[in-house]
């Protein structure tokens, strides 16, 4: 999705191009609409592909089901059946045109206020990034006008929709090592009385991961909530007490002497789940896992989606009966090549009377490293987490050491 929009003070104008982004083309060549949704953290967008039958007369037509926030440099008309029409611009007029509707369209598409912008000064290789425009301020119809053919004519319109998204949400219950997942996704639909196929995809195109078909299905464009689900899936799945010690910043480099010197003592339990749960909030059901708690809701925004050997982990809780306590001795050695030691001691202490399992982990440095001196065995390393698993019997306590050195 690559463009500007132009904003002027009397029409929106723009030339109809190819957009970057492909939807999945509908395989019945008449009337129909498809739309794919892409979505990843806070960025969504969708393309719409709508086959649909249009009148021209004396070089001009209208379309519908074109949202005011579309941007028109990402409108594609194609003619299907026909070589020789050939759409040759499109706009849309303003209904509100009072100065402080101007100055709402143009803080909504971040350009300066009431400045018109020529359609030479247009830089196409600026990606747009356009606010929600309020409904009335644009006329919900869009204005083309066409060479080569008139009367009634089968066309292919292609779009990006900015405000077309969707909502997901998870319902996980487990008992006895096994996690029943059942996954809805909400899209709220537009009123265009007609019927759409939906494809949803995690990821955005144009991204490192190509973007993960989640589901599929055909619902009613009236102006309700739709709902596709998946089919519901059993996952082998575990909990587990994990301390992670230390207080990271993210934005500071991890070479940095201090980074991740400050500690912490809680001790969360994580549920571990052997599958991929796209964003969106977890409900847990957790039923003869001998826990104090059986039920909870993990927010999309307290998510901390962490892979172990392939499975997914969320945050559950905090265990009031097990404290940890993390020291860190950083020092630079001067040599070749210069080195950064970490001299790590975690200790985790139970006030249960039950034993508690307990991962001790510690996130390395992102450098070339070697564990050294460990005490009571070496951890295990998955990509920058050293783990070590350790028991601690009731109203006890644990302690593993180890040092880290780093090259510069």
């Amino acid at each position: 999705m690559r463009g500007a929009l132009a904003v002027a003070i009397g029409v929106a104008v723009a030339a109809c191009r190819t957009p970057a982004v492909e939807p999945p083309v509908l395989a019945n060549p008449g009337e129909g609409i498809a739309i794919a949704i892409y979505a990843q953290g806070t960025t969504s967008f969708a393309i719409v592909d709508d086959r649909r039958t249009i009148e021209i007369r004396g070089g001009t037509f209208d379309l519908d089901r074109v949202p005011g926030d579309v941007p028109l440099p990402s409108l594609v008309i194609e003619p299907i059946g026909s070589r020789t029409l050939h759409v040759t611009a499109c706009t849309r007029e303003r209904i509100d045109t009072t100065p402080q509707a101007l100055d709402e369209l143009a803080r909504a598409q971040l350009l300066p206020a009431r400045a018109p912008a020529p359609r030479a000064a247009i830089d196409d290789t600026t990606e747009p990034r356009l606010g929600p425009v309020r409904t009335g301020l644009l006329s919900p119809l869009v204005h083309c006008t066409a060479t080569g053919a008139s009367g009634r004519q089968l066309v292919r319109v292609l779009y990006t929709a900015p405000a077309i998204g969707y909502r997901a949400h998870h319902d996980v219950t487990l008992a006895a090592g096994r996690a029943t997942i059942d996954t809805r996704f909400a899209i709220a639909t537009p009123a265009w009385r007609s019927r759409a196929t939906l494809v949803l995809y995690e990821g955005l195109p144009g991204s490192r991961d190509v973007p993960r078909e989640l589901v599929r299905g055909t619902v009613a464009l009236d102006g309700s909530t739709a709902v596709l689900s998946l089919p519901a899936r059993a996952v082998a799945a575990r909990v587990r007490r994990v301390y992670d010690g230390a207080v990271r910043e993210p934005a500071s480099s991890t070479m940095d002497l201090d980074w991740g010197k400050e500690s912490r003592s809680q001790v969360w339990l994580w549920l571990e789940l052997d599958a991929a749960l796209s964003a969106g909030p977890v409900h847990a059901i957790l039923t003869g896992a001998g826990l104090d708690r059986g039920e909870t809701t993990i927010t999309a925004e307290q998510r901390e989606p962490v892979t172990v050997r392939g499975a997914t982990r969320l945050p559950l809780w905090i265990d009031d009966a097990v404290h940890g306590v993390r020291t860190r001795l950083s020092r630079q050695v001067s040599g070749s090549p210069p080195l950064v030691i970490d001299r790590v001691q975690l200790s985790i202490s139970n006030s249960a009377d039950t034993p508690r399992e307990v991962w001790l982990e510690e996130h390395l440095r992102d450098r070339q490293h070697k564990i050294v001196q460990a005490t009571p065995a070496p951890p295990t390393i998955t990509g920058t987490i050293a783990r070590i698993a350790v028991t601690v019997p009731p109203h006890g306590h644990e302690t593993a050491t180890f040092t880290v050195q780093y090259a510069q």
